[in-house]
């Protein structure tokens, strides 16, 4: 039995998965085992996962048919043996002392979930910025801040006790499995320590427009929202904070529209949600963003919702070019 079990999904990654698998073997804490699923990958994953574990004995390879990350998570946990279990993707990055720093909080506090914070790097290799959990004495205040952010980097950041986690991940679904799997493993969790330190690199992938798809988004949004909602009533939170986490959400994709028929397509997928009226009817939170989308789902105003999209979209512009013209104006006068 070793310390930390590490599962790794992998599906068409031969370009990225090398940096993830050298940042574990460069770790200064070597007590680990590695589970690698390659889920039907029709590139040189699979080929790079067994040259990996020809390599060194604490990587084992788990070659399968492609069943989804779901799937490739749940055969890579019955391998697993460790005290501890931690879930990454295969196209991030570990700080070279995660490990230590993880596994040493945990077993000092005997915690039942250990968070660190992440540095986020977009899809040209720039750094976004870092995200640092909040220190927090119960559980039932960190659960509140999770879901105010709504679940930010829900897995990655997180080392579980393997012998704790008593469910399985939903492989019904495409987006959201991960949230959900932490709902579950939430609801009851007894101590979490915090590490406000970042140690985990998570790179995005280009994505494209949160539109693309407007339906499959809304399902993943009351995925998710039924999921905290959930979790909420479990650890007996205010189902405000969900609220708004439902509000919020909807909110950005429908300014993220790039077209009136973006637009029109997103407000159709909104108003066939089933439950998505039951949300709307309780507890709605107040301000103009709650009011308008409320409209929106009692009426087809998609020309008067647009409209206010675009005025959005042109005062967030004159902001930007304001905010450049007086840094140039700092930067000449010698500010």
């Amino acid at each position: 039995m070793c310390k930390i079990s590490i599962v790794i999904p992998a599906y068409n990654a031969e370009k990225l998965i090398e940096r993830m698998l050298d940042s574990i073997r460069l770790q200064s804490f070597h007590d680990w085992q590695a589970v690698l699923i390659d889920d039907g990958s029709q590139d040189g994953t699979g080929a790079i996962l067994d040259r990996y574990t020809a390599m060194d004995e604490r990587f084992t390879v788990i070659h399968q048919e492609n069943g989804g990350v779901s799937s490739a998570r749940n055969a890579g946990m019955e391998c697993t043996c460790g005290q501890y279990l931690y879930f990454v993707d295969a196209d991030d990055e570990l700080d070279a002392d995660c490990l230590a720093l993880l596994y040493h909080a945990a077993s000092e506090t005997q915690a039942d979930l250990t968070t660190c914070g992440f540095t986020y790097v977009n899809d040209h290799g720039e750094t976004m910025g870092t995200w640092l959990p909040t220190k927090q004495e119960r559980v039932n205040d960190y659960c509140e801040d999770w879901i105010k952010r709504y679940g930010i980097n829900t897995l990655c950041n997180k080392m579980l006790v393997r012998s704790c986690v008593k469910t399985r991940f939903d492989t019904q679904h495409s987006m959201g499995e991960d949230l959900k799997f932490v709902c579950d493993y939430l609801g009851d969790v007894q101590k979490i320590t915090i590490i406000e330190r970042p140690l985990y690199t998570y790179y995005s992938e280009n994505a494209g427009s949160l539109t693309k798809n407007s339906r499959l988004r809304m399902e993943a949004i009351m995925y998710d929202i039924r999921n905290m909602a959930a979790l909420a009533y479990t650890r007996q939170i205010s189902m405000c904070l969900v609220v708004n986490r439902f509000f919020e959400q909807i909110w950005l994709i429908l300014f993220a529209c790039q077209s009136k028929f973006d637009l029109g397509v997103t407000l159709e997928a909104l108003l066939l949600m089933e439950g998505l009226k039951d949300f709307s009817k309780e507890n709605i939170p107040s301000g103009l963003k709650c009011h308008l989308i409320r409209i929106l789902l009692n009426n087809r105003c998609t020309s008067i919702l647009y409209a206010v999209a675009e005025l959005k979209r042109h005062l967030d512009d004159i902001i930007h070019r304001v905010k450049g013209l007086v840094h140039e104006e700092q930067k000449i006068v010698g500010v």
